[in-house]
């Protein structure tokens, strides 16, 4: 297709599964990387059976063939010519899929059948790609003002879902979020983002109510942007051990005849719509 403006991000997976991660936001990889592609969609079916389905990889140009379509710097290609895509698996969606093995393992439920997508939701903070953060900060309020507080395209999707746990990764959301929710957090454990990431992971105990359901909010170092902190806190075991505390509750629960997590309780209609139909929602079982 060529050079367009990227469409912003959705909400990836389920909208009703019981786990949602939030990074900060999707990587312009194209800035840097030529080869790497981003979708742009004919209509709105294709644009969320996208996102409803994506898992833990993008696309980009096989190497050779980018290579050698080159005319003067410029990529060229013959009328009806097929390009061959590899799959670039990206780091950030591999550590949510990590995180969520890690806790299979940990509540020994061999037997069920979670996933990334089905049983934890993933999104972005700032839904449009950018090449990074390396801008002038008055830049950089811009964009985070006009994409969380002026378009509301985190809150609207995230009040959507209603999950049960909310991972939220790197300090830069997690100001914005306790600065929007401040009110709806337990008032005798409210979240400090100016606390160092030791004393946040130590008393990662936190738990907001939200139009009346009970959301479990866990804050982690962000594992690509500060991976040495990531990792030498051990936030891994911290953010399952906090969802291992809400499996034990009954705040998650395994329902035996999906072998998935049952969903949250709120309405939706994302698959199957008067607009669009991209499935049958596999989950209507558990109701």
């Amino acid at each position: 297709m060529g050079k367009r403006y990227l469409v912003p991000e959705l909400l990836s997976g389920c909208r009703r599964a019981p786990i949602m991660s939030v990074g900060l936001n999707p990587n312009l990889r194209g800035a840097t990387q030529p080869e790497r592609i981003y979708p742009y969609f004919d209509d709105i079916q294709q644009y969320a059976k996208h996102f409803r389905y994506r898992t833990t990889f993008k696309y980009s140009i096989a190497d050779d063939f980018y290579q050698s379509h080159l005319v003067d710097g410029i990529f060229v290609l013959k009328e009806g010519e097929r390009v061959p895509m590899d799959r670039e698996y990206v780091s950030m969606y591999v550590k949510y899929d990590a995180i969520l093995t890690a806790f299979k393992n940990a509540i020994n439920v061999q037997d069920a059948d979670l996933s990334l997508g089905d049983d934890v939701s993933y999104y972005n903070f700032v839904v449009c790609h950018s090449p990074g953060w390396n801008m002038d900060s008055a830049t950089e309020k811009g964009i985070v003002e006009e994409c969380f507080d002026n378009r509301g395209f985190f809150r609207k999707q995230f009040e959507q879902s209603m999950p049960k746990a909310v991972i939220i990764f790197g300090k830069a959301i997690m100001k914005k979020f306790v600065a929007k929710y401040r009110e709806e957090f337990d008032p005798n454990n409210v979240p400090d983002p100016n606390d160092n990431y030791a004393n946040i992971l130590a008393n990662n105990k936190y738990v907001m109510t939200l139009k009346g359901k009970r959301i479990r909010v866990i804050f982690s170092p962000h594992p690509q942007a500060i991976s040495g902190v990531y990792y030498s806190l051990n936030a891994q075991d911290r953010i399952v051990d906090a969802l291992k505390e809400e499996y034990e509750a009954g705040n998650l629960e395994i329902d035996p005849k999906t072998k998935h997590f049952k969903r949250t309780d709120v309405d939706c209609k994302f698959c199957d719509n008067d607009i669009f139909y991209i499935g049958d929602c596999g989950f209507q079982i558990s109701e």
